[in-house]
């Protein structure tokens, strides 16, 4: 008989071994998390009279909505933005399966790409060119996959009048 011993993460919990004549049988339950992605579980069987090891890993492929984080661009200074200044923001998207969809949103309203009026959607960029006081306010940034929506938290937009 091979005595089975199960490597396993924090996350993983074995529910049950059994033993018949010269068959073992392990049961391994686990909740994968995002952070899971591309890590491994290893299944490793022992045989101490023969020094006999067997061993299987298989990668834990996790899919998940996607969490989005928006922020100002580094480079600016969020407490020093005057009326006429060129503002930028990015959306940090993590997702499996990729997002498939991105959008920006102010004020909850969505936000469309209309060079006309100084507002530049790209991907997971929106730039604001020449701000005025109508730009202030809360910004957020939305991705879409097929396992879901992620909305990232608020990020707020001050700008000083002139």
């Amino acid at each position: 008989m091979f005595p089975i011993r199960i490597s396993r993460r924090q996350s993983a919990e074995m529910l049950k071994t059994t033993s018949d004549g010269n068959v073992t049988t392990s049961t391994l339950t686990l909740e994968p998390t995002p952070a899971d992605d591309g890590t491994s579980v290893t299944c490793r069987a022992e045989n101490p009279s023969t020094s006999t090891v067997l061993e299987q890993s298989q990668p834990l492929i996790v899919h998940y909505k996607p969490n989005a984080v928006a922020r100002l661009g580094l480079s600016l200074d969020p407490h020093n933005i005057k009326e006429g200044d060129d503002v930028y923001f990015e959306c940090s998207i993590h997702a499996n399966p990729r997002a498939y969809k991105v959008t920006w949103q102010h004020k909850g309203l969505p936000l469309q790409h209309n060079i006309t009026a100084n507002v530049i959607v790209s991907n997971q960029s929106l730039v604001l060119q020449q701000v005025s006081r109508a730009h202030a306010g809360r910004y957020t940034c939305s991705a879409s996959n097929i396992e879901g929506d992620g909305v990232s938290d608020p990020v707020s937009l001050d700008i000083k009048c002139e």
